[in-house]
């Protein structure tokens, strides 16, 4: 049974200390928006059982992928990673400084990230690859996959989504945060 006080007390956490955390950084590599459009989906993921993990264990064998394709938005992951043992909660304030192993956009060096994709619209394609892999091993683990909006755009998510339908990927699930700014933009591009 899902207890919804405790996630919604969950995501306020989360959106005060991603909040906290952008206060603190010292670059603008990071954009709040994106990060804060987040916070309930990673709430009910992290906090809600639909994530399969162990914590304090960042590269558990059985557990579920979690693929963050929007990675200018996922310093919201820092607090939960931090949550979960993952890292000390110390680093959290030192986001984006100087020695500190949690950058301004995250690196798949941190406990935590499977993967950071360069470019949007790639982490899908990655995700593809990791629930084929996963699937031809014959192996339970799921991969879940977290978009922006904005990257439905590249070519390489439509050319991904294709792959996933050919190869019967019902091992992974795409998400995408709608949290239409790229249609804003795009709108007053053409004003």
């Amino acid at each position: 049974m899902i207890d919804l006080e405790y996630l919604k007390s969950k995501s306020q956490w989360l959106w005060q200390e991603t909040l906290l955390i952008h206060k603190v950084k010292v670059s603008q590599g990071t954009r709040i928006a994106s990060c804060l459009s987040c916070v309930d989906i990673l709430t009910v993921l992290f906090y809600g059982g639909i994530l399969s993990y162990k914590a304090g264990l960042s590269d558990w064998e059985h557990r579920d992928r979690f693929i963050v394709s929007k990675a200018h938005g996922s310093l919201s992951l820092y607090p939960i990673f931090a949550d979960l043992g993952y890292f000390d909660k110390s680093y959290l304030n030192k986001v984006g400084k100087n020695g500190s192993i949690l950058g301004d956009i995250p690196d798949c060096s941190i406990p935590g990230y499977e993967t950071v994709n360069g470019s949007l619209g790639h982490g899908l394609g990655v995700g593809c690859g990791i629930a084929l892999a996963l699937k031809r091993r014959v192996l339970s683990e799921k991969v879940f996959v977290l978009m922006g909006d904005g990257e439905l755009y590249e070519g390489a998510v439509w050319e991904a989504i294709m792959f996933a339908g050919h190869h019967r990927l019902d091992n992974m699930t795409l998400i995408i945060d709608n949290n239409q700014k790229c249609v804003c933009l795009i709108i007053a591009e053409m004003s």
